[in-house]
């Protein structure tokens, strides 16, 4: 992952985790702040926390095992943040 990529509606990820994961890490490399709003077991929503309109909604698909992005709002309008809470030491 590179701080040049990008998400797209209709992207699938193999579990919820891996989605959150991916997330975590393109936030961190961008200098982004994010909450996990909506955290259950068959979808996410993650906004910024700074209220700028970023947005991503991660739900289950239908009957099968695959999580996709359903609703996206790649679009911060905040300034870049130097010391990042969902940074971890993985």
């Amino acid at each position: 992952m590179s701080n040049s990529f990008k998400f797209k509606l209709g992207m699938e990820f193999y579990s919820l985790e891996e989605a959150k994961q991916a997330i975590k890490e393109h936030v961190v490399l961008n200098g982004r702040q994010v909450e996990f709003f909506k955290n259950k077991r068959v979808r996410i929503i993650i906004v910024c926390e700074k209220g700028c309109g970023f947005v991503i909604l991660v739900s289950k698909v239908g009957s099968c095992h695959t999580f996709r992005v359903k609703t996206l709002i790649d679009v911060h309008k905040c300034a870049r943040i130097f010391s990042n809470k969902n940074a971890n030491v993985e």
